[in-house]
Order: C-alpha cells, then structure tokens, then sequence
C-alpha cells in the first residue's frame, strides 16, 4: 500500500513540474535593473570608409560605448563631453552615422537641482531634458524623435532593447546622373 501511494505522489509531482514548465507569462518583458551605478565611461569612435578608393569614398561613423556598439537608434548622442549627431548619407561621398559635432561647445541639456532618484538607479537611466543633481559625468544623453534621456553607459543596450527602436538608415542616396 505504501509503494501506492508513494508512486502516486511522485507521478503527480512530476507531473506538476512538466506543467509548470509549458506555461509561459505572455506579459511585456519590464525594463529590468541597472548592474551598478555606471560611474565610469569609455567611448571609441571610428570611421570606416566605404567605396575606398573611388571617387564615390565615403565615411561611415561608428561609435561604441563601454565597448557596445551603439545602433542607429539615436538622433543625437552626448558622450564623454562629446556631441554626435546621427547623419543620412546623400551622395555615395557623404559622411554617415554618427558624426562628431566640431562646432558644439555646451551640452544639449540643462541641469537641475531635482536629485536622481532611486528609481532611476535601480533603473539604470531616466527620461527628461534636464540632467539631475547627482547624475555622473559619465552617464550618455540620447535623443530620438521626442524621447530625451539620461542612461547608465553600461545599461545602454538594455535601454536599446526596451525602447525597441527601429534602427535608422545611413543612406539616402540620391541617384547621380
């Protein structure tokens, strides 16, 4: 009699646990929490040329964050004291992605006295056109369409993938005749 019982209640735990485990939670993924704090910051930025060698030699600009590669998704990126402008290729010649702004001498943003809060910690970045008492230097500020933000280095592919941009072309090239 003990055998009995003891195979049923084996059969239907695992039969509980293969269950569970076909279920799925169909609700949107949130957007998680920051590893740390992003106190620190290392941007590389290159150019890689296209049509090398032609008359039709263009530059395409690349720029990585904390050695992620950011994608077409921004309008404008301000990094490290740097501002770059995301730029459509017009002519096989042109300049294309994102494009240091030489002639910028002040941030694209305001400062205010509002402390970072921790929820914008925990979150790794927060929304808004003016930077937070507390915020650290190092953290990018990004635009695109109507959105503006404050994002932890580190917690810039995950800010990616939660807004789920699309990704913008770096040509719009007019035909030559």
């Amino acid at each position: 009699m003990r055998k009995i019982i003891l195979s049923t209640i084996i059969a239907l735990f695992i039969l509980s646990v293969i269950t569970a485990a076909g279920k799925s939670d169909t609700s949107p993924a949130g957007p998680g929490t920051a590893s740390g704090e992003g106190r620190s910051i290392s941007v590389n930025y290159h150019i890689e040329k296209t049509n090398e060698g032609s008359r039709s030699e263009g530059r395409s600009h690349v720029l990585a964050v904390n050695n992620y590669t950011l994608p077409d998704v921004f309008t404008l990126v301000y990094a490290a004291d740097v501002l770059y402008r995301f730029e459509t290729a017009e002519q096989p010649w042109d300049d294309s992605g994102y494009v240091p702004d030489r002639n910028s001498k002040t941030a694209p943003f305001a400062e205010t006295d509002t402390p970072v809060s921790e929820e914008d910690w925990s979150l790794g970045w927060y929304e808004g056109t003016k930077k937070k008492k507390g915020t650290p230097r190092s953290w990018v500020y990004v635009e695109r369409d109507k959105k503006r933000a404050f994002v932890n280095p580190n917690e810039l592919d995950r800010f990616v993938s939660f807004m789920n941009w699309d990704v913008m072309s770096r040509e719009n090239l007019v035909k030559v005749k």
